[in-house]
């Protein structure tokens, strides 16, 4: 055995030897056997031997280690600190660069966390190649291709590997960070302040002119390190007629024409300058608008947070009923939000002119199967998308409601069908909130604004009459241009806003004035006060009926009471009235619903006062309070059907009790007393178990 397991050697039997004896074989046989098997067993200075188990270095180090050149290989304290296990020597390119990183890795593992010093400032997409893996793009921590100028020469970079691309995660610049830019990506003006339009060559192909603009890095102020782009005078075929409403027609930095389905979003528009705006709502190419990104104004926030306005009704844009046509609509003139200048609006490259116009004409869309409908000039209020499906059906009843929708998009008009029927219009009133949250909303109406929410029925003939509401989306709340300043806004208390070219109360109510002597009578009286929010499941009214003195607050006819009534906001119908008598101050209640007391231990009894009644959680039955006591209410004879036979009561005293003072009591046996419970009887009263 060369060592016994705790790292000791023992020479084998034998041993040591005595002077002047003879050698034997067997000794020395057992004894060299011994010595090299613990010399075999030992850790061999030029690394011939392999360790077969853990070494445990009993709190020592391995000192003097060089760094590792393998990914086996353990790293070094200091090599750790010093960043060089992540750390990608760059040996060659700009924006291609290549490199080594220690570990000879064959593959790129996501998750992976590189960095690097950049070896030149880049002059447009990146890629990044060590070991001889592959060349993998290098891209901003959004996801888009670098610009020129976002990586700076010398600077130092950490990149995580996401599976298919570097992604920049930190730097010591600021370059590849989405900052402000004084000046916003776009086309370069021309002399006159006029652009040259994009025409409709074909139902599927486009003109566009030619131009010139700028491409403005993050980070980038003004021209300077900004990206100059042309591009030649061309056709193009649109890629997205058949799929979207509209396409947005954008140059990037390379001088090519990039289409996007729908608006451009925020993060393409820092690489690309827009040139116009191409509707095919039916399939072809309908209406085309030159509406560029202007280049050079400072005024404009950058383009991925002014995407997050687009859309919006700055002023103006009031749908109403047409005054001569009953199922037509009218829209005043306005503004709206859209990144992409009107070409005649040189001062505002931002904000779109909608025209008034009377009699507007639309198209319908229902789900996401009907690309758009005819042109239509009447509303066609009687039909519905029943939930989203895209099958228009005329709505079932004659007083059922539902909730239409009218947008604007691109200088068309978009119908949507209502989705979900409702008891009446003023149901549909009550649950618009939820309509708007569980309605299916088209992919197609991307970047459309809303203009009006229309509720109507099926007997609906008149937009002006009861069975209709048109709930109109239209500035209320923003003042454009040098007129109409808040400073110009009633100030009594109320909170008004800009519609069109009048002040408006934001809050409009439509109660009466609560003064004077108002005569309420009928089933529907004209005073009415909504007590639930919508959604809420149920809607309650308080009803005052006859003739009050509200000034005074005192009734002066006959049926002075006030109903409160509640209905079902599904079909309407009455649930239950509750009537307080302002005369006697009597209550009565009626319908099927219930009325539940306060309830409690006997420990919190209140202060007691003839008259109350609740409900004992301890002894599990109504009490009240009479003479100065409290005292069970109810608990009479039961038995099936209508008997009135038995008087039942618990087994078991699981509490304290005390017999009420000059009383009796009564139980049923037997009675088991729990250990530590007491029953007390007072003086002259007596408790009988039968």
């Amino acid at each position: 055995m060369p060592r016994n397991g705790n790292g000791e050697f023992d020479l084998p039997a034998g041993n040591p030897v005595i002077p002047g004896t003879v050698i034997e074989s067997s000794w020395a046989n057992n004894t060299m056997n011994d010595l090299a098997a613990a010399l075999t067993d030992s850790i061999a200075a030029d690394g011939q031997t392999t360790p077969i188990a853990n070494l445990p270095m009993g709190g020592y180090h391995h000192t003097g280690v060089s760094n590792p050149t393998l990914r086996n290989q353990y790293a070094t304290l200091g090599m750790s600190q010093d960043g060089l296990n992540t750390r990608v020597q760059i040996t060659g390119g700009v924006d291609n660069i290549v490199g080594t990183l220690v570990g000879q890795g064959t593959t790129y593992v996501a998750g992976a966390l590189v960095s690097f010093f950049a070896p030149a400032t880049n002059t447009g997409a990146m890629t990044l190649n060590y070991n001889g893996i592959g060349a993998r793009s290098i891209v901003s921590a959004d996801g888009n291709q670098l610009l020129a100028g976002e990586v700076q020469a010398g600077s130092f970079y950490m990149a995580l590997y996401n599976g298919s691309a570097f992604v920049l995660v930190s730097s010591t610049t600021n370059s590849n960070v989405n900052l402000y830019q004084a000046s916003t990506t776009g086309w370069i003006r021309p002399v006159g302040g006029q652009y040259p339009v994009l025409t409709i060559a074909t139902a599927t192909t486009v003109n566009v002119p030619a131009g010139e603009g700028y491409i403005v890095p993050p980070g980038i102020d003004g021209e300077t390190n900004a990206v100059k782009v042309s591009w030649s005078a061309q056709t193009i075929v649109l890629s997205y007629v058949n799929s979207a409403f509209i396409t947005t027609v954008t140059v990037n930095a390379a001088g090519q024409i990039i289409q996007y389905s729908g608006p451009a979003i925020g993060s393409a528009l820092r690489t690309n300058a827009i040139i116009g705006i191409v509707q095919h709502v039916n399939g072809a190419a309908s209406i085309v608008q030159t509406q560029p990104s202007v280049f050079g104004d400072d005024g404009y926030l950058s383009r991925a947070t002014s995407s997050l306005l687009t859309g919006n009704i700055l002023s103006g844009l009031k749908i109403t009923p047409n005054g001569v046509a009953p199922l037509q609509l009218d829209v005043s003139s306005g503004l709206i939000f859209q990144p992409g200048a009107s070409s005649d609006l040189p001062d505002s490259p931002n904000t779109l002119v909608v025209p008034g116009q009377a009699n507007i004409t639309f198209r319908t869309l229902a789900g996401e199967s009907t690309v758009g409908g005819a042109i239509l000039t009447n509303a066609p209020v009687t039909q519905y998308d029943p939930n989203g499906a895209g099958v228009v059906a005329t709505i079932p009843q004659n007083g059922d409601a539902v909730i239409h929708r009218l947008y604007y998009l691109y200088g068309q008009f978009i119908w949507v069908f209502g989705q979900f029927i409702y008891a009446n219009v003023a149901t549909a009133l009550n649950y618009i909130e939820v309509d708007r949250t569980d309605r299916i909303t088209s992919t197609r109406l991307a970047g459309a604004t809303l203009l009006a929410e229309i509720i109507a029925t099926k007997a609906t003939v008149n937009l002006t009459s009861a069975t209709a509401e048109i709930l109109a989306k239209g500035a209320v709340f923003f003042s454009i241009g040098s007129s109409g300043g808040i400073g110009e806004a009633p100030v009594n208390g109320t909170a008004y806003g800009r519609q069109d070219a009048t002040w408006v109360p934001v809050v409009k109510g439509n109660n009466p004035s609560m003064t004077g002597t108002a005569t309420l009578t009928g089933t529907s009286p004209t005073m009415t006060q909504v007590l639930s929010t919508p959604g809420s499941g149920s809607a309650g009214y308080i009803v005052k009926q006859g003739v009050y003195d509200w000034a005074s607050m005192t009734p002066v006819a006959a049926d002075d009471k006030t109903y409160f009534r509640s209905y079902n906001p599904l079909d309407g119908l009455l649930r239950s009235t509750t009537t307080w008598d302002l005369e006697d101050g009597s209550w009565s209640f009626g319908g099927n619903a219930y009325t539940q007391l306060p309830s409690g231990t006997s420990a919190q009894r209140p202060t007691g006062a003839n008259g109350m009644m609740r409900y004992n959680t301890d002894l599990f039955g109504f009490e009240g309070y009479a003479n100065g006591s409290w005292g069970s209410i109810g608990g009479g004879a039961t038995g099936g059907g209508q008997d009135k036979v038995f008087y039942e009561n618990a087994q078991v005293v699981t509490a304290n009790y005390t017999l009420t003072a000059g009383q009796n009591a009564m139980s049923a046996g037997p009675i088991t007393i729990n250990s530590g419970v007491t029953v007390t009887i007072p003086t002259g009263a007596t408790w009988s178990i039968v």
